[in-house]
């Protein structure tokens, strides 16, 4: 953890705010395997779709802040060549709150079915359910978009995956 911390502020050195976020995950992340030897192996399992939903939730949140493009306002940006059509730039702003949200939502809700039902059903709900709810709101979104923004044209989901691992997007 030390290495991995000691790396991550190097990188991060530059801006304040990313310092102070990749401290505190460095913080976290030591934290956790301070106590996992207090746990049983169960318990141990639950932490990396946990960890996973609260960093998709970080992502998408942190690049809400003031000074920073929303995630989804620069895939469509790349995705149109750099051009936002009337209407897309606030549709994309509430479409990273959703995605900013839902999965720090899956993680509580995890969690709590975990604390009050047992490992067999937060299985179900985070290998089940949970996936089923990410690729819903992903693929209902672009039926969505198509119906209440026509005048856009169809959205394409390869074309977003493509946007999505491209390199470029995340700079």
């Amino acid at each position: 953890v030390l290495v991995w911390a000691t790396a991550m502020l190097r990188g991060a050195a530059r801006r304040r705010t990313n310092a102070a976020i990749v401290a505190a995950v460095c913080l976290a992340t030591a934290g956790f395997f301070a106590v996992v030897p207090t746990l049983d192996m169960q318990t141990v399992l639950i932490a990396p779709p946990l960890l996973g939903y609260l960093l998709t939730s970080a992502v998408f949140a942190y690049s809400l802040l003031p000074d920073k493009e929303p995630l989804i306002t620069r895939f469509c940006r790349m995705m149109r060549q750099g051009e936002l059509p009337d209407g897309l730039e606030a549709y994309a702003r509430m479409l990273t709150w959703a995605w900013a949200i839902l999965p720090a939502f899956l993680a509580v809700t995890a969690m709590g079915i975990y604390a009050v039902f047992g490992l067999n059903a937060w299985s179900w709900a985070s290998n089940v359910v949970n996936p089923a709810l990410l690729v819903t709101l992903y693929v209902g979104e672009h039926v969505f978009r198509g119906l209440c923004l026509p005048h856009l044209g169809t959205p394409s989901i390869l074309e977003t995956v493509e946007v999505m691992f491209d390199p470029v997007s995340w700079r």
